[in-house]
């Protein structure tokens, strides 16, 4: 039998037909397992209320089992309780599972059996397993485990760890799945974002990545997506009323960049939806988008141009870049993180062609100090 009350506790025997012997004694032994050697957490753990606060990146060790209730045909059921601050994706590794037990588990978050988040059950007895689920609300969440077909086992325990991934470290724009839950864009903005499944605890439902944008209608909208990874073909959708048609669309191939020039019709709030156009998504890499509404002191696009004293071409570029100057000047190419990968004085007025082939794919700045100011552009090395 068990107990979850500690102080004394008594024994009682009697002979309960009467036929009582004093001259044979009866003999027994008293042994006391505390649940601390062999389930941190019982007796917490039996109800949501109850409910277990474990940390996350630390094994877990804990046992399903009919003593833990002292009516052996109930089924031991543990909760645990997760503490979470921001957004992102819960990961649950089941390391070992005892072979006569088929663990289910449930995921609630924030409410107690309220909000059931993710179920993983259905599989077979002694199998290992990690689950993700993602949550887009603070607070206290909660795993609840049992045996589906309630074969205990009091003696081996079932061991997993739980990870946390705030959405922030991957995509700081999750969850931004809907126009009412758009991510806000600045006018000179680069973001970082997943198109996965894993965002949405149903794997057969897309991923879509919603930005809102505030444009005038005198305004130029560059947007250039690239960093794509090969199996997904992205769709780029702008809309200007969030119930009616997009205003403008753009479909890309497997891995293929996407470089829209859109203007405005009328000033207003504009809202982009990014999604996987085949549903093939990749959970692992992120795509780059680059947002640019006139916030570039250089000119930099895809031709020369004519009403700027500095002009940068083309962009996106590959082997090498144009700079139309007005004199002497230094020229810096470096990394998002500040780190110089190129460094060039071009000492007279007009083109200069500046070798790039060694330099990353990807986002880049471009800075140019000329008649003791200085310039800077966004470019993207493809």
């Amino acid at each position: 039998m068990s107990t979850c009350q500690a102080g004394p506790h008594y024994l009682f025997f009697e002979d309960d037909d009467g036929q009582a012997n004093a001259l044979v004694q009866y003999r027994f032994v008293v042994r006391f397992t505390p649940f601390s050697e062999v389930d941190e957490c019982e007796c917490r753990d039996d109800s949501f209320d109850g409910a277990c606060q474990i940390p996350f990146a630390q094994p877990i060790e804990a046992l399903i089992a009919p003593w833990f209730d002292d009516d052996p045909r109930d089924i031991d059921q543990d909760y645990f309780e997760l503490d979470i601050e921001a957004p992102g994706v819960i990961e649950i590794e089941v390391l070992e599972v005892p072979g006569n037990i088929d663990l289910d588990l449930y995921v609630y978050g924030p409410g107690q059996e309220v909000d059931e988040i993710g179920v993983r059950n259905g599989y077979l007895n002694g199998e290992a397993f990690t689950y993700r689920v993602s949550t887009c609300q603070v607070g206290p969440h909660y795993l609840f485990f049992e045996d589906d077909d309630g074969q205990a086992n009091a003696s081996v325990q079932y061991r997993f760890i739980v990870r946390y991934t705030p959405f922030s470290e991957i995509d700081r724009c999750e969850c931004n799945d809907s126009f009412s839950e758009a991510c806000q864009l600045s006018t000179c903005d680069t973001v970082q974002a997943l198109v996965g499944p894993w965002y949405d605890n149903d794997p057969f439902d897309k991923d879509e990545d919603y930005y809102a944008l505030e444009l005038a209608d005198d305004d130029m909208l560059h947007l250039l997506i690239n960093s794509v990874p090969g199996n997904i073909g992205l769709c780029v959708d702008i809309f200007s009323d969030p119930l009616g048609s997009p205003v403008a669309s753009y479909n890309g191939l497997n891995g293929q960049a996407i470089n829209v020039n859109f203007t405005p019709p009328a000033s207003g709030t504009y809202y982009i939806r990014v999604a996987d156009c085949g549903n093939d998504f990749n959970i692992n890499n992120q795509y780059a988008m680059y947002v640019d509404v006139n916030c570039d002191l250089i000119n930099a696009l895809n031709g020369p141009a004519t009403n700027h004293a500095i002009q940068v071409f083309p962009n996106p570029f590959e082997g090498y870049l144009f700079i139309e100057l007005p004199g002497e000047a230094e020229v810096r190419i470096s990394d998002l993180a500040g780190k110089a990968l190129l460094f060039d004085r071009v000492g007279n007025a007009g083109r200069a062609k500046i070798d790039t082939k060694h330099l990353p794919a990807g986002l880049l700045i471009l800075t140019v100090r000329t008649g003791g100011k200085q310039y800077s552009s966004k470019l993207v090395k493809m």
